[in-house]
């Protein structure tokens, strides 16, 4: 007997939810590993597995600007506050035909920002490092950015971030 194989898809869209769509989110969350968030709010490198492993390789990744400002508490202690501004750039293949011609290859370069900072407390676990904490917290943001989810990232939440401007989990 002859067996024949129909094949319909053309770019990984095809096959997943639509892209924003409320199944999308639910899509993207489920991919998340359990080691890769905290109390069911994805961590950073798990946000940034997921969206190379749907949305493309990245391409760059790095904080843009970096603001670090002396402060001093109402008790006159030296503290510092640090805002980073990161972008991460993908080779967008989430719309990209999956019959690529390897002679011409297709490069669609999208970028997504966005901002954080942090507040210099010796008393968090966070607070310790205000750089990298507001580093990753931006990391975390342009990756949810890029994936088109509304939800808090684990190092938002665990730094005191108000959990009632966004949706947590469902899971």
């Amino acid at each position: 007997p002859e067996t024949s194989i129909n094949v319909k898809a053309e770019t990984k869209q095809d096959v997943l939810p639509l892209y924003g769509s409320p199944e999308w989110q639910s899509y993207v969350l489920s991919q998340i590993k359990p080691s890769e968030q905290i109390d069911g709010f994805p961590r950073c490198f798990g946000l940034r597995r997921i969206a190379q492993d749907l949305l493309g390789p990245i391409v760059s990744s790095k904080p843009t600007i970096i603001n670090v400002v002396p402060q001093m508490t109402a008790n006159d202690v030296p503290t510092r506050a640090v805002t980073v501004l990161y972008e991460i750039t993908f080779d967008w293949t989430l719309n990209r035909s999956i019959w690529v011609d390897p002679n011409n290859p297709i490069i669609n370069y999208r970028t997504f920002g966005a901002v954080s900072d942090c507040v210099e407390d010796i008393n968090t676990a966070w607070g310790r490092n205000p750089a990298a904490s507001a580093d990753t917290k931006a990391e975390s943001r342009a990756l949810k950015k890029a994936l088109c989810i509304n939800i808090l990232s684990a190092e938002e939440r665990e730094s005191g971030y108000d959990e009632k401007l966004e949706e947590g989990p469902k899971n």
